[in-house]
């Protein structure tokens, strides 16, 4: 668990031990994350016991992340929650299942743990026990209708080549009513979704997958057939795993929505640019090909940490055109990508 609001700071417990990162200046470090957080994603987000603050945002482009402001994001988060402290604390092979923030917020505290250690990454959800993950053998795309998506289901194809998939690709990209049916499948392992994403801070009726000309939002989505098992769904959208900030755990937002015990979930916090989308769904298919989930994850974090080498080996590992596709946009990777789990959450 980590307590990212402590009032001396930031709070880590773990079966067996807990590390209490103390603040001379109490939860000045959780106030500048914030304001740094606010910055980065041109939203307002609440920072301190005093109410609101408002930094300079352009509001022509509230939303819309600003990558300049990326670094100095990284250096507060990192400021805020010691991850080498952590890493250096936490004892090797530490038993947990999941990441249980409290309060959630708007940062990449799966990322950075993912990056910085080797302890669960997967944000639970609800408490609830999950089933095993399924072993991926049928795997579902919906491709929809993105600038980078024939590039992503041709690694897609590659992958499932290699690894013995049975693939299925959807052919209605803009019709809604086949997308709940897509959804609602309950033979595939995988599900697939290339897309748009919707986020409204406010409003959860206002989140969801833009297709065609409406929203799929998670009430449209509350069946999932039982499979014997947990099936994954990644959902490769802007603003997937984008949360309501209310002061306890992760739990309003479309993706964690859709996190049951019966389905886990990987998703970006925030609107992702073409390259990264496409770099991190290639990476994640490769490793989703070699072992298991949460692994597979922290693998893809720690790749998108290092462009160039991850564009050497999605050339080496895919080639063509995909692969080219992705070196041409190295120097924009960047994510903050999510895992929800059942009922962790990745």
């Amino acid at each position: 668990m980590v307590a990212t609001a402590h009032r001396h700071g930031v709070g880590y417990l773990w079966p067996g031990g807990r590390l209490v990162i103390r603040r001379e200046d109490g939860i000045g470090s959780f106030d500048r994350m914030m304001a740094a957080a606010s910055l980065a994603q041109r939203d307002f987000h609440r920072v301190g016991g005093m109410g609101d603050q408002f930094p300079a945002i352009a509001h022509d482009r509230l939303g819309q992340p600003n990558e300049a402001a990326g670094q100095e994001f990284e250096a507060a988060v990192r400021a805020h929650f010691g991850p080498g402290r952590l890493r250096n604390a936490l004892p090797q092979g530490t038993a947990a299942r999941s990441l249980l923030a409290i309060p959630a917020l708007p940062v990449p505290i799966g990322a950075l743990v993912a990056l910085e250690t080797d302890a669960a990454v997967a944000q639970e959800v609800s408490l609830r026990q999950a089933p095993p993950d399924r072993p991926i053998r049928r795997v579902a795309i919906w491709p929809g209708s993105t600038m980078h998506a024939g590039f992503e289901v041709e690694a897609l194809e590659r992958v499932a080549a290699q690894a013995g998939w049975h693939l299925e690709i959807g052919t209605d990209g803009d019709d809604p009513e086949a997308f709940v049916r897509f959804y609602e499948q309950a033979e595939a392992d995988l599900l697939w979704v290339i897309g748009h994403g919707e986020h409204s801070p406010y409003r959860l009726d206002e989140s969801g997958l833009a297709i065609s000309e409406g929203l799929v939002g998670a009430e449209a989505l509350r069946r999932i057939p039982a499979g014997g098992g947990r099936r994954l769904l990644v959902l490769n959208v802007c603003s997937g795993a984008a949360i309501q900030v209310h002061g306890g755990t992760a739990r309003i937002g479309f993706s964690h929505e859709l996190t049951t015990p019966e389905q886990q979930v990987i998703a970006h916090l925030w609107p992702i640019g073409m390259y990264t989308g496409l770099a991190f769904g290639a990476k994640l298919a490769l490793e989703l090909a070699r072992v298991p989930v949460a692994d597979a994850y922290r693998s893809s974090v720690r790749g998108l940490a290092q462009p160039g080498s991850l564009c050497d080996e999605l050339v080496a590992l895919l080639g063509g055109d995909p692969a080219s596709t992705i070196a041409s946009g190295t120097n924009t990777l960047r994510s903050a990508a999510s895992c929800h789990g059942g009922h962790p959450s990745c």
